[in-house]
């Protein structure tokens, strides 16, 4: 460093010459650390570079996974809804079912109604038919 101070020319070789050799070779071993400094802190620039160039890539690939998981997830939401329309189409097509049902019970209970008041009408008649048949064969002779 000393050398590189002696070829300068003009007002900076005033000052230079007013400096001696320790003096220039304690600013030169100033100088050399704080060169070590700076490499070191590059060195240490240029490792943060790369650990946050990772992180970056991880929270890409975070996001991407998270897309695809949402994707998915509203793919299945949509198989959902479409089972679930399915369902209620069935079960609309069972309350209909249900209510036919219903109605042909309905039908067969007031139609079982009529035949019991008829056959009840004819059981009256029957009986009716029986005391004067037997009425008649009491007439004859003829005891039950």
């Amino acid at each position: 460093l000393y050398g590189a101070f002696k070829r300068l020319e003009g007002p900076a070789a005033v000052l230079v010459a007013d400096v001696g050799p320790k003096t220039m070779a304690l600013l030169d071993t100033e100088l050399s650390k704080w060169r070590g400094r700076a490499v070191t802190a590059a060195s240490q620039v240029t490792k943060l570079k790369s650990q946050a160039e990772a992180l970056r890539r991880q929270v890409v690939d975070a996001e991407e996974v998270a897309f695809a998981k949402l994707d998915a997830i509203e793919v299945e939401h949509g198989q959902k809804d479409e089972e679930i329309s399915l369902l209620q189409g069935k079960l609309q097509a069972s309350g209909d079912e249900l209510q036919s049902a219903r109605s042909e019970r309905d039908a067969l209970q007031a139609r079982l109604g009529v035949a019991g008041v008829m056959i009840s009408g004819m059981n009256a008649e029957l009986r009716g038919v029986s005391a004067g048949i037997w009425d008649a064969l009491g007439g004859l002779g003829v005891e039950g």
